[in-house]
């Protein structure tokens, strides 16, 4: 899916197709726009779409501050890894930023050996214009019900490993694929062709998230 305002006029009328009473649409980085998200406020569309970190609607404000640790109390644990986080809301809009201290490190590791192979392309002073980024995801979200932070994080990584898992096994992304992974029932791909078996599995949840 393309993103555009007829690709979502055309998996919203799958939606109401299927008749599925819980749908979550999982976007990627890509996808944001003030067009996009009007276009699915329109339709009735939950969702959960991840920011690029030079977005505006993000606050890194708390990162930025020398005694950020102190502050952040809002914690799980994710693939033994804490990850903390912070709700709050611009422009009427739901988000939630994620720190993740393991990538954190890794990203500030890695942007400074950038700077001595290329220095050209990753200047020193930038390392500490970002450095309140680093380690950090956040996501824009509407749903219907109170979701907690620890769910949108859990099914946006499920996401990635789904398609993973979809490239993996069927080689060809223009084969259809309908898989559930824990309590949430993916489709990947949907084509016509396999409709009545897409229902059928949705159904059983009464919980679908497709991703782009």
């Amino acid at each position: 899916m393309g993103g555009n305002i007829t690709d979502i006029s055309t998996m919203s009328r799958h939606v109401k197709e299927m008749n599925v009473k819980e749908f979550v649409f999982i976007a990627d980085k890509g996808f944001y726009s003030q067009d996009n998200i009007r276009m699915l406020d329109e339709e009735k569309l939950q969702y959960i779409i991840p920011l690029r970190r030079n977005n505006t609607l993000i606050d890194f404000s708390r990162f930025q501050k020398a005694d950020y640790k102190k502050k952040l109390h809002n914690n799980f644990s994710c693939q033994n890894r804490i990850i903390c986080y912070y709700v709050y809301e611009k422009d009427g809009m739901k988000l939630v930023t994620f720190l993740d201290e393991h990538l954190r490190v890794s990203e500030e590791n890695d942007y400074l050996q950038r700077t001595k192979r290329q220095p050209e392309q990753y200047a020193a002073p930038g390392f500490y214009e970002k450095l309140h980024q680093f380690g950090t995801l956040t996501m824009l979200y509407k749903t219907s019900r109170a979701i907690q932070a620890n769910e949108i994080y859990e099914i946006y990584k499920q996401r990635n490993e789904i398609e993973v898992m979809f490239d993996s096994i069927y080689g060809s992304p223009a084969n259809p694929c309908v898989f559930k992974l824990q309590h949430i029932t993916f489709v990947l791909k949907n084509h016509s062709v396999r409709k009545r078996y897409v229902i059928r599995m949705a159904i059983v949840n009464n919980s679908v998230a497709i991703s782009q």
